[in-house]
């Protein structure tokens, strides 16, 4: 099962670690531009570990929302190459080199096929020339103690995972990028993260029906990028009501966080109670705030649901560590 808190009360800071419950927190709700909601960076902690699941442009700032700074979260894992998911890394190696003093670099979890892809197209330049290595530019490994996920296998799909404490974090490959993109194999390096095999969060992805459902068969709380329009690199709320009941909608508690549709309505949310949603309480509690295309289903027992709030650091999920039945 799994409880939804309230983060930070009282202006406390956000503790990096849990009485080995597993804790989810949603730093941001943003799109990719956003400027007061933050972006979608999130926060993974088990126990005494934890890690940042990317750090956009608005990352550093997303982190001091809560208490915490880029020299205090001591573990990252970029998902793509987006600047709203890796555009704070050059802060946070800079900062972690030549401010803070620690003795030992932060950790970054990265997958061997796409760590020099990282490097030379987007972190390099910005840092690689602050001094020299016995007179070589400076490298990734400079900044970061590099970990390797294991490249394996998972529902028929080629996964890679990696164990960090007691959490297991399991990459997935998206389709997210370029839009003309119809297989992973066209598509440019973007991961979505499951954690131990219970809590799905998609990444970004363009409507790949297989992706959710299959994941549905081993997920208790899944997360789902989505926005209010069809086309692009994102799916869409139309796209995402087309996936199966049986399997996606319907065995789940939290189905789907339409972080997209939050993002372009510059609304945050607070869950507030546990519900098994279905197909016809799907964030449906912001229906006013949608366009009419989407007035189509009911909000009375979303609203019971639904809270708003304009504190982004409220958006938190705990899971607590317990048996599936």
């Amino acid at each position: 099962m799994h409880n939804i808190n309230e983060i930070c009360k009282d202006g406390k800071s956000l503790p990096l670690k849990t009485e080995e419950n597993l804790r989810v927190v949603f730093l941001g709700v943003g799109a990719a531009f956003t400027k007061r909601n933050r972006q979608s960076n999130f926060l993974i902690i088990q126990g005494e570990h934890h890690v940042l699941v990317d750090c956009g442009t608005l990352g550093p700032l997303a982190l001091d929302d809560v208490g915490l700074s880029v020299s205090k979260v001591q573990t990252y894992l970029p998902t793509h190459s987006h600047a709203d998911h890796i555009g704070g890394f050059e802060e946070v190696a800079l900062v972690n080199r030549y401010i803070s003093n620690s003795p030992n670099k932060p950790k970054m979890i990265i997958p061997k096929d796409y760590q020099d892809l990282l490097w030379t197209r987007s972190l390099a330049g910005g840092v690689e020339f602050c001094e020299a290595a016995q007179g070589q530019p400076l490298q990734l490994t400079d900044f970061f103690d590099i970990h390797h996920p294991k490249e394996t296998e998972l529902l028929g799909r080629k996964v890679w995972s990696y164990q960090h404490g007691s959490m297991e974090l399991v990459l997935m490959r998206t389709l997210h990028f370029p839009d003309s993109a119809v297989s992973i194999n066209e598509a440019q390096w973007c991961s979505g993260i499951l954690v131990n095999r219970r809590v799905w969060i998609s990444g970004d992805t363009m409507f790949d029906k297989d992706y959710p459902t299959q994941f549905s068969s081993i997920s208790e709380v899944m997360f789902h990028d989505c926005q209010t329009f069809q086309g692009g690199v994102h799916a869409s709320y139309r796209e995402l009501m087309t996936l199966p009941m049986k399997y996606v909608l319907k065995h789940i508690y939290i189905t789907i966080m339409i972080i997209g549709m939050i993002q372009k309505l510059g609304l945050k949310i607070q869950i507030t109670s546990q519900v098994t949603l279905s197909k016809t309480v799907l964030w449906v509690g912001l229906v006013n705030r949608w366009p009419t295309t989407l007035h189509n289903h009911s909000t009375k027992r979303s609203i019971e649901f639904l809270k708003l709030t304009n504190r982004p650091e409220l958006d938190c999920l705990d899971v607590k560590h317990t048996n599936l039945i």
